[in-house]
């Protein structure tokens, strides 16, 4: 995750680079979020009871703690099948769910399996979708393919098993060092 405000978004980050990772915004004074986002920083006057001065309202999008749980991240071990997580990356259509919407429609929209736009997003129930809600949808309805690491495995083992470039799993999940992959963890192949 990255975080700034609307002006350093727009006019010194490199956007399209950064796709892959969620936004936090602030953007203080309006309705709404100016751009699809994690989390929103609404505000930087909150007031809570025992904090003496103003704080910063957040508004977040995702159920970070539950992510970063099931990505076994920040010194959480992996405590679900990660199969389901959501991995967003630069060639990946970024949309955020509206009202009216259903995965069905919205699956349609893209020419993808519903089923298929549920289990990259993490979704559990199809009919459960939430206004603001961020899905990553990838291109021409391909479903990503993901292996998890297991003892002894190099990337370069990966590699060949599934019959694909070390580099481009390193590329894949922009690994900076490839020779430093753990057990548990879900890396994409494909």
């Amino acid at each position: 995750m990255f975080y700034c405000n609307l002006n350093w978004l727009n006019t010194y980050l490199y956007k399209n680079e950064l796709l892959r990772y969620d936004l936090w915004l602030a953007q203080w004074g309006t309705n709404a979020p100016a751009v699809d986002c994690g989390i929103w920083q609404k505000s930087e006057m909150g007031r809570i009871s025992g904090i003496n001065g103003n704080v910063d309202i957040d508004i977040s999008y995702k159920d970070y703690p539950k992510i970063m749980k099931e990505r076994g991240l920040n010194g959480f071990k992996s405590v679900n099948n990660v199969s389901n997580i959501q991995v967003e990356r630069p060639n990946n259509t970024i949309y955020m769910v509206k009202r009216g919407d259903t995965l069905s429609k919205i699956a349609s929209r893209y020419n993808i399996d519903v089923n298929a736009l549920a289990r990259i997003n993490g979704i559990e129930d199809i009919n459960k979708i939430y206004v603001g809600q961020v899905l990553s949808i990838p291109p021409s309805g391909i479903e990503p393919v993901y292996y998890t690491v297991k003892n002894g495995d190099t990337i370069t083992y990966i590699a060949k098993r599934f019959g694909v470039l070390a580099q481009d799993i390193v590329k894949l999940n922009g690994l900076e060092n490839p020779n430093l992959i753990y057990v548990g963890q879900k890396i994409r192949v494909k």
